[in-house]
């Protein structure tokens, strides 16, 4: 799913937050 990826790189440093809790979020689907 690169789409997934671009779509997280896209988004800004400001938003490191929400950045780790859709890391978090990817890993969790990954690992289900």
């Amino acid at each position: 799913m690169p789409s997934f990826r671009l779509k997280h790189v896209f988004i800004p440093v400001n938003s490191v937050q929400e950045f780790s809790d859709t890391c978090r979020s990817c890993v969790n689907a990954r690992m289900r």
